[in-house]
Parts: structure tokens; sequence; C-alpha cells
């Protein structure tokens, strides 16, 4: 309240109820008496001057996959979506209980007369779409995406580091190893109109839901890579060189599989030369860089 209090009527909000999911209960509010007094929520300072294409306010959903704690180890998935509100966007305060034109979730969108659905993860058209065709888009307007990339890869690195502590706390009273438990995120980014990206939330269990061929397009794979990159193997057993040789032949897995059972030397937590090297690179780029301080603003 006192940073509303210093910010008055200028200032817009975004309120939002805790542990929910599919825009239930979110607003855009503009005065203190529109928020409910009598439950948890979640405040944040709503950012007024996204980006737009035609004239359409959207957000991205960047798939992120975290495969270990110590050593962190944080992967993103080059697909994603952009999802767009139904509605042109507007500034003006008598819009703001407007949800298809602040609001970008797709589970409120799909319900607007104005929804436009996309089928095709090629097509630049409808209220969804993939993200590399934003970045198609981007290029074609002249505009680099690559630092807008990488900005985005700074802003997941530095979420999941500000909550490392208290994950590394809860894993390590759950999980015997370093190695058996990873977690897939969805993070849901807008870019303002300097195509800054800002955090709007972090999501647990992200929908893998495929309602159409493009979903199916993005999820697919990603389901694959995340099974891929999570390694199920086998915990060590008694289990003899040759008893695993035959178990491998039974299940058609013996072209180039020698082992069944897991094999500790892929568990080494020490850092590979070129790792070593990454990270004494940005240690050296941190200690040199002043500090900046700057506010949080998030949607």
């Amino acid at each position: 309240r006192r940073v509303w209090e210093r910010r008055g009527c200028r200032a817009k909000w975004i309120v939002k109820p805790p542990a929910l999911a599919r825009g239930t209960g979110i607003k855009v509010v503009n005065k203190w008496s529109q928020i409910p007094k009598m439950r948890p929520l979640i405040v944040q300072k709503y950012v007024a001057r996204p980006h737009l294409i035609n004239n359409t306010k959207y957000d991205l959903r960047i798939y992120v996959l975290l495969t270990s704690l110590c050593p962190l180890r944080i992967f993103l998935y080059d697909e994603g979506l952009v999802r767009f509100a139904s509605n042109a966007y507007s500034a003006d305060n008598a819009s703001l209980s407007a949800v298809y034109t602040h609001l970008t979730n797709y589970s409120i969108n799909k319900f607007s007369s104005t929804y436009q659905a996309n089928e095709d993860s090629d097509c630049r058209r409808g209220r969804k779409r993939t993200l590399p065709s934003l970045w198609q888009y981007v290029a074609e307007s002249g505009i680099d995406s690559a630092p807008v990339i990488d900005s985005i890869k700074d802003l997941v690195i530095k979420t999941i580091i500000s909550a490392e502590s208290s994950m590394f706390t809860v894993y390590r009273q759950n999980l015997a190893s370093h190695y058996c438990g990873y977690e897939l995120f969805g993070f849901d980014v807008l870019l303002d109109s300097k195509l800054k990206p800002w955090l709007i939330e972090v999501n647990i269990s992200p929908s893998l839901h495929s309602s159409s061929p493009l979903d199916l397009d993005v999820k697919s794979p990603l389901a694959t890579e995340v099974f891929n990159l999570a390694r199920y193997l086998i915990p060590p057993a008694k289990m003899s060189a040759r008893t695993q040789r035959e178990v491998l032949s039974k299940l058609n897995m013996g072209n180039g599989v020698t082992q069944l059972c897991m094999d500790r030397k892929l568990y080494q937590r020490e850092l590979s030369k070129s790792e070593r090297a990454k990270h004494d690179k940005f240690i050296t780029l941190v200690s040199t860089t002043p500090n900046t301080a700057s506010t949080p603003n998030e949607n």
C-alpha cells in the first residue's frame, strides 16, 4: 500500500490469486478499493507499454527444464508459444475490465467471439503462434532478435538462482541423489515496447495438452526432449555385466548400449574443462561489473 500511495492513480496493477491457473481471478485495477481485502493475493505492477503486434498484446510461454541444482543444470527449449489477446490493446483506464484486451491467457481468450485459432505451426496468423515465428517477424522488422533472446536467457537464469536456496533445501530432504529428480517449468514472459523481457510468472507442471496441430508440433518434441534429458536409468543393483547384456538383448537395446544400470561416470559433479572456462569467464565478468540497483517491474 505504501508503494501504491507513492504512485497514486497513475499506475495500473494486475491482481491474481496465488496457486491458481488458466487466468482464474486475474484482473487489472487502478483503484485501491478494487483490491479484495479478505483473501490472499499477488499484486504486481502492470507493464502499461507492452510490445504490440498488429496493435495486439501478447506474451511468451518459455519452457525450461531443470535437471540438477548441484551442479546447476538449466535447459531452455528453443521452441515455445506466443499467445495473443483477442482484442486490440488500449491503455485507457476505461478498458481495464476488458479481459480480452489485457489478458493473454489462452484459457480466457478462446471464449472470445473475436478469437482466431491457428492450426499451422508455420503460419503467422491467429491468436497462438510459435516462438520461432515471432523471431522471424522481429527479423523482418529490421530488429536483431539475438539480444532479446539473450535477455530472456538471463531472466531465466536469474529467476532460478533467486529460488535456488529454497529449492535446494526441499529437494535434499526428499531425493537420495543430486541426479534423480527434474522439473519442467513454464515461464510466462512479456516484452515491453523496447523489447525488454519482464517475468510474469513461473508455472510448475505446465500444460502439455495439445488441443491443435500447432500445440502438438511444439509440445510433442518437448516431451521427448524432457525424457531424453531426464535419463531414466535403473539405480545400481547387484546385477552382473553379463546379466545386464542379456536383459538389453531381450529389450532389443544391445546395439551400442553396454550397461543397463546407472553408470556413475555419467554423474560426476566435477566441471568439465569447457564448463570450468565458462564458469571462470562469468565469475570474472560479475566481479568487474559495477553493481546497479533497480526496482523490479513485473506484469
